[in-house]
């Protein structure tokens, strides 16, 4: 672990109530992290659960976390909520969708007062425009009864071809699913890119 991260969660800084380390290395050991109560926002790299349960015990005034999931093969127990986490950005290049789901589901689980997501996935191709997928209206139905807006960002991998097989008809299609899966019960928005 950077001597960065170190500093940021021994409350080295006890009064930073704004940290930008997204783009910083992947966190993947915890060391005994003090609690951290002035921080609020917070953007961060690579982390897996390990990592994002710890930095929820030690900042309990979170109010937006940005981060980057990777895959991991641990499931959450017993993690106590965060009731104070109100918005939650997460960038995922994991293909698998069905498995995704499943660990965003995990990150979700212990956030009851979450009134924002906004999800960034990668995708490297469209078969057709998979009927069947929910775009996660099941889990946020079960997880976020707060939540007020959502955003689903897919982020085409930039492949000519790939690019040239999106249709418009297709994109609308994806859009047309989307809506019907939240069916305005929040704002919800759908964005190919």
């Amino acid at each position: 672990m950077s001597s960065m991260y170190q500093k940021l969660f021994s409350n080295r800084f006890p009064n930073l109530k704004f940290c930008n380390l997204f783009e910083c290395e992947t966190i993947e050991t915890i060391l005994p992290w003090t609690q951290t109560l002035s921080l609020c926002f917070l953007k961060i790299g690579f982390i897996d659960f390990y990592v994002y349960t710890a930095i929820l015990s030690a900042c309990p005034n979170l109010y937006y976390l940005k981060l980057h999931i990777f895959q991991s093969y641990l499931k959450l127990s017993d993690i106590q909520p965060h009731r104070n986490l109100r918005k939650l950005e997460i960038y995922s290049e994991i293909i698998d969708w069905y498995y995704n789901d499943q660990l965003i589901d995990n990150f979700l689980r212990c956030l009851p007062n979450l009134e924002e997501l906004i999800i960034y996935r990668l995708i490297s191709k469209i078969v057709d425009p998979i009927p069947d997928y929910d775009w996660l209206a099941s889990i946020i139905s079960i997880r976020l009864s707060l939540l007020r807006y959502f955003i689903f960002s897919l982020h085409l991998e930039y492949d000519l071809a790939f690019i040239d097989f999106i249709t418009t008809e297709m994109r609308r299609q994806l859009r047309k699913l989307f809506l019907n899966a939240h069916k305005n019960r929040y704002q919800s928005r759908f964005i190919i890119n």
